[in-house]
Parts: C-alpha cells; sequence; structure tokens
C-alpha cells in the first residue's frame, strides 16, 4: 500500500471518529435543556380600571391550560407563544358558550425576564340575551308544534348560554316526540349574533316526519309472567297520538314492578302519516323468589333474628306473597302477606295479611290473631293515601289483670315521601298520619279512635351531602273512653329504638308502683341527628330525643318531656346502613331507668 494510500485511510477513520462522537448527546440531554419558564394571569385589558370580575374569573380559571401547566414549561419561547394564543382561543369560546358573545382575548408576552410574564387581557363584556327562537316545519306539522321561544321552554331576554340554547333544542325534539311525531328530526339550525343589540337569534328548520299513532304491542322474553297483565298496565288504546312520555312512563312501571331484569322498548319510524306504529317490548325476567334473615338487638328487648320466604310473582301478574317469622327474648310472631298491584285500577294495590303474635313486655303480655286488608293509591309521586279494616283478637295480661278484647278498625292513612332514599334520606321531608275508628269488646263494649301525625326533614349541610341535620316531631291522641277502657296494646307508649333511645321499650311516660309502663292516651316524641359520613362505609351520629306517654288524650306540658342523648355508628352496607347506637337517659328515674340503652339494627332511626 503506498505512502498516499495510508494517508487517505487515516482521514477517513478520524472523520468517521469525529461523525461518531458529534451525534453522541448525554443520556438526559432534553432534560438539561433550558425551558421558557412562566407565570401567568389573568386580567382585565391594560388601561382598564375595573378588575376582571369574580364570574368571569371563576369560569375561566378551571378552563386555563396556561395557569394549569405553569409548572410544565414549554421548550422554547415560541411554543410559548403558541400555548398562550391557544389558551386565549380556546377561553373565548368559553366566554361565548356562557353568552359573552363580544368578548375578547388578547395574550401577551413579555420575555425580558425570567421566568417570562404572561397576561391574558379579558375583555368579556355583558352576556347577551336570546332574542328569537323560531322554527320552520318543512313540510308543515298539523298538530300543536311549538314554533316559540316560551314554547321550548325559554324566557324573553333570558341570558344566551349555549347549554341553555342546547337544551331548548333538546326540549324542541321531545316535545314533538310527545305530540305524534317520532322521527322528527332538525335540518338546519342556525344561529345569528346581533353585536349592536347583544342579543342571540335562533333559526331552526324541522322536518317532523309522518305523524304516527300507538298501534299493537307485541312481547319477547316472556317467561313466567302473564303477557296479558302487561297488556293490561298500557296507559292507551291502540290507535291514539304517539307520545314518547307516555312509552317511558309504561317501561318505568313494568321496571318498578320488581319483575324484570331488563326492558327494551322499540318501534319501526313511521312511513306514512296516521300510521299505527308496532311496538316490541323485549324482557328478561328477574328471579322472583328470595329467601332472607335478619338480626337486631336491644338492652331492653333483647336479641330478635327473623326469617322470610318471599315470591314476587305468586300467580303470573306481579302479586307478592311474604311469609315472615321471628323469634325474639320479647316478641315472637308469624305472619303471612299477600300484596296484589293495579288491584281494580291502575296504580292501586290491594294488600291482605294475617300475623300470630306473642309479646311478653313490662307494660303487657299478649297472645293475638291479627287480620288486616287495605288499599293503597298514589296520589301522585310523593302522596299516597289509604284505606283499610282491621280485626284483633288478643289476650292480655297488664297490670290491671287479664283481658281478652275483640276489635274491628278501620284505618285511613296518608303519606308524604319526598326523600331521597327510604333507608338512608339525606334530603327532603315526609309526613305521614293516620286516623283508626275502634269498636268492640274489652271487658265490655268499648269505641275510641286513634290518630297520629308523624314528620322528619333531613337537612344536608355539604353539596356531597356526607353532612346531614336530621329532625324529626310526632304526635298522637286517642279520643273515647278512658286509658284503663284502651286495650293496653293500643294505648300510645314512648321510648326505645325507635321513639326516644336512652330509655327502656316503652318506658318514657308513666309507670306502676312495680316500675313497668302503663302506657296512655296521648303522645310526643321529637328526636335530632347530626350524620357525619366519613368514608363511603363509616359515619358517626350524635343524637339527641325527647318524648313522653301521657294519661289524657292530650299531652300535659306541665309534666315536661323525657330526654335522652347519645353516639351511633354507622356502616353503609349494599343493602343500607347498619347502625349501632348507645344512648342514656338525662332524666334517669332511679329504679325504672337503666344508665344506658344499646341498639343494633338496620336503617337510620328515622
Amino acid at each position: 500500500m503506498t505512502l498516499r494510500s495510508l494517508r487517505l485511510s487515516a482521514i477517513v477513520v478520524v472523520c468517521c471518529i469525529l461523525l461518531v462522537t458529534g451525534r453522541r448527546q448525554p443520556a438526559h440531554a432534553e432534560d438539561e435543556l433550558p425551558k421558557a419558564t412562566y407565570q401567568a394571569e389573568l386580567a382585565a385589558p391594560e388601561g382598564q380600571s375595573e378588575p376582571l370580575s369574580a364570574d368571569v374569573r371563576a369560569l375561566l380559571e378551571p378552563q386555563s391550560r396556561l395557569l394549569r401547566l405553569q409548572d410544565d414549561p414549554p421548550a422554547t419561547l415560541f411554543a410559548l407563544h403558541r400555548r398562550a394564543e391557544d389558551d386565549a382561543s380556546h377561553l373565548l369560546d368559553v366566554l361565548h358558550s356562557a353568552g359573552y358573545y363580544g368578548a375578547t382575548i388578547q395574550p401577551m408576552v413579555d420575555s425580558r425576564d425570567s421566568p417570562a410574564k404572561v397576561a391574558l387581557r379579558i375583555k368579556a363584556g355583558p352576556v347577551y340575551k336570546i332574542q328569537a327562537f323560531d322554527v320552520d316545519y318543512r313540510p308543515q306539522a298539523d298538530y300543536d308544534s311549538p314554533q316559540t321561544a316560551e314554547q321550548v321552554g325559554l324566557k324573553p331576554d333570558s341570558p344566551a348560554q349555549a347549554d341553555t340554547m342546547l337544551a331548548a333544542v333538546e326540549h324542541l325534539r321531545e316535545l314533538l316526540r310527545q305530540r305524534g311525531y317520532p322521527a322528527s328530526q332538525i335540518s338546519e339550525q342556525t344561529f345569528t349574533v346581533d353585536h349592536q343589540a347583544q342579543t342571540l337569534s335562533a333559526q331552526l328548520v324541522v322536518d317532523p316526519g309522518p305523524e304516527a299513532r300507538f298501534g299493537e304491542m307485541q312481547y319477547e322474553g316472556l317467561e313466567r309472567v302473564k303477557e296479558s297483565y302487561l297488556r293490561s298496565l298500557i296507559p292507551w288504546p291502540p290507535g291514539t297520538r304517539w307520545d314518547a312520555s307516555k312509552l317511558e312512563d309504561y317501561r318505568r312501571t313494568l321496571l318498578s314492578s320488581g319483575l324484570f331484569d331488563s326492558i327494551t322498548i322499540s318501534a319501526p319510524p313511521p312511513t306514512v302519516a296516521g300510521e299505527n306504529v308496532p311496538i316490541t317490548v323485549r324482557v328478561r325476567e328477574a328471579d322472583q323468589r328470595s329467601l332472607g334473615a335478619g338480626t337486631s338487638y336491644s338492652t331492653s328487648l333483647g336479641p330478635s333474628v327473623n326469617a322470610y320466604w318471599e315470591h314476587r310473582n305468586l300467580l303470573g301478574e306481579a302479586e307478592t306473597f311474604k311469609t315472615e317469622a321471628e323469634w325474639g327474648q320479647s316478641i315472637s310472631s308469624l305472619s303471612s302477606t299477600i300484596t296484589k298491584p293495579n288491584f281494580w285500577r291502575r296504580g292501586q294495590s290491594g294488600t291482605a295479611s294475617a300475623v300470630l303474635s306473642e309479646e311478653s313486655l313490662d307494660a303487657y303480655d299478649k297472645t293475638a290473631l291479627a287480620l288486616a286488608a287495605s288499599l293503597t293509591r298514589p296520589l301522585n309521586r310523593q302522596w299516597r293515601a289509604s284505606v283499610g279494616a282491621t280485626f284483633d283478637q288478643a289476650s292480655i295480661t297488664d297490670t290491671d289483670g287479664q283481658h281478652d278484647s275483640s276489635l274491628i278498625g278501620a284505618p285511613l292513612g296518608l303519606r308524604y315521601d319526598g326523600t331521597s332514599d327510604p333507608l338512608d334520606p339525606r334530603s327532603g321531608f315526609k309526613l305521614s298520619a293516620s286516623v283508626t275508628p275502634y269498636t268492640g269488646f274489652h271487658e265490655g263494649p268499648v269505641t275510641f279512635v286513634s290518630s297520629r301525625l308523624d314528620g322528619s326533614a333531613y337537612l344536608p349541610i355539604d353539596e356531597a351531602q356526607d353532612y346531614v341535620f336530621a329532625v324529626r316531631g310526632g304526635v298522637g291522641s286517642i279520643l273515647g273512653g278512658s286509658r284503663t277502657s284502651v286495650p293496653a296494646d293500643k294505648r300510645f307508649y314512648a321510648g326505645g329504638g325507635g321513639s326516644v333511645r336512652g330509655y327502656g321499650y316503652q318506658l318514657a311516660g308513666d309507670v306502676d308502683s312495680a316500675g313497668d309502663p302503663v302506657g296512655g292516651k296521648s303522645v310526643i316524641e321529637t328526636g335530632f341527628e347530626l350524620r357525619m359520613k366519613f368514608t363511603d362505609s363509616i359515619g358517626l351520629v350524635p343524637f339527641v330525643e325527647g318524648g313522653r306517654a301521657f294519661d289524657g288524650n292530650q299531652p300535659d306540658f306541665g309534666q315536661g318531656l323525657l330526654w335522652g342523648a347519645g353516639l351511633g355508628v354507622r356502616y353503609y352496607s349494599p343493602v343500607g346502613p347498619v347502625r349501632l347506637d348507645v344512648a342514656m337517659p338525662l332524666d334517669r328515674r332511679p329504679g325504672v331507668d337503666n344508665a344506658w340503652q344499646l341498639y343494633v339494627s338496620l336503617g337510620q332511626a328515622f
């Protein structure tokens, strides 16, 4: 090899080495590059004396990517300018959606210092108002079609917010589906901003499609439920003008029966005006039999256990038959109840029950048979009314001796429930009122009327409703006869886990010489709780309760109430809160009241 060739080879090797080493970078070179750090703010335009309003700031700050990513700055000043411009564009869309259609945002970046100063200069302006919401039907709809802002729920001169306008458009669709046009479509929608008048107008073009009517109902997936029963629940005759809300009410009725795990209702679009559209209901039946058991404990009543068997579709029409047995230290019973929904009329239920019971209480010992039948009718979604008849045959031993009683009653009831959850209410309130005339024999002919009024309210303290203040009150009165002429099991008592915690069962009232409760012809109860939920499953409940049973048919406020206080633990299980309460009597009577009481059961106290 010549000397010239050796020199050329050496040059090539050196160049390769330089090329490789020149391309090599530290393992974290990107991390070592300087960042375009910055400090950002949302501000009013320069020269404007008034600062950015609190409403606008509260609207934009959670949406600002520029503010949110200050701890993660971009690599270059060019990227920082881009981030500011993108954020300004996004926040302008947010302002427009809130009705600030005249708003402007100017991004400003001052990079002379480090970190750089970034400001979004925001001029929000006024919130524009809705001027018009016009609907043009092509072809023209024939039946009561909404065409103005008021008809779709918009008030004149209300803020022209995007959510409000979109809700109005969706409400228009729902109204058309409720008024005979299930295939209606919005073919065009135009929104016009008038900056001079500071208003927004909407113009919609709607194709209503063919007007439709309810056709034949077809069912798929039925096994044990009778099709004839489901047809009896249909709230419209065939040929009725199509109404999507009635169809949804029917679906909710089927779902609330507890007979089905899933329900799907479908229908093809109508093809000609006036068509009776067939409807298909696809269901999957739920398990209709169940076994269950439970237990409870209180210091005065001792432990008890119960078990039940339930069939929720006994004869194929959602009849519920339930047999339940309870064994307790103080109370034992065997009962059977059958409930027939939609009895005689849609929404009305009929119930019949029979109960054998044996009670060994401080107030009395009793062996009894109770028969009852009732009708319950919803007046609306919150109010329910009931009427019934009862027969009680009992052998009772109390402080006055042994008595046999036979009573016929006619209970009337009215109930309102506006609470969020029957087992764990956190908002709303409920009321119940009952009046029951009795007649029969108890150491001779007897007639009296027992009435009671109860109410409770639930006030959430925080938005998540983890802290709830609960209050309740109740009053009862018996008219007719004396206290001793009223059977002991029909008198009023106070005290115990569902009444005044801290006192023994039925012990918050007058007692005889042996310290046993005698009951009364009137009663008052009240209670206050602060329900505090600390985790998804654990909570604490401090409480104060007061009450008393009185000898006369009107409370004697001169005697005062007996008060108790305590603290409870709640475990929030999938089936409802399990409660453990410890309470003490604040007006403890020597030889009558224990120092404390313990209660364990399912569900809140009220």
